[in-house]
C-alpha cells in the first residue's frame, strides 16, 4: 500500500494533465474565434473603403464635368444654370 501523500501527488499530476489539455483546446478555440472576428472586421473595412473611394471618384468626376461645362459655356457667353447642367445640347445627360 502506497503512502497517502504519494497517491494524492499522482492524482494531482493526472488532474494537471487533464487541465493542461483543456486549456490547450480553449486557447485554440479562442485564437480561432479572434482570427475569424479579425477577418470579418477586415472584410467590412475593405467594403467601406471601396465605397468611399467610389464616392470620391464620382464626386471628382462631377467636379471635372462641371468645370468642363463652365469652360464651354464661358466660351459661348452663356450663364451656367442647373438646367444647362442637366440638359446639355437638347439631350438629357447621364445624370438623369
Amino acid at each position: 500500500m502506497a503512502p497517502l501523500g504519494h497517491r494524492s501527488l499522482a492524482d494531482v499530476k493526472d488532474t494537471w494533465d487533464v487541465l493542461k489539455e483543456i486549456m490547450d483546446w480553449f486557447t485554440k478555440i479562442v485564437t480561432t474565434g479572434y482570427e475569424y472576428s479579425d477577418g470579418i472586421t477586415a472584410s467590412r473595412q475593405n467594403d467601406v473603403d471601396k465605397e468611399y473611394a467610389q464616392t470620391q471618384a464620382v464626386r471628382q468626376a462631377k467636379e471635372i464635368m462641371l468645370e468642363q461645362l463652365r469652360n464651354r459655356t464661358a466660351a459661348a457667353g452663356k450663364k451656367v444654370t442647373r438646367r444647362n447642367i442637366i440638359w446639355s445640347g437638347g439631350r438629357r445627360s447621364a445624370r438623369g
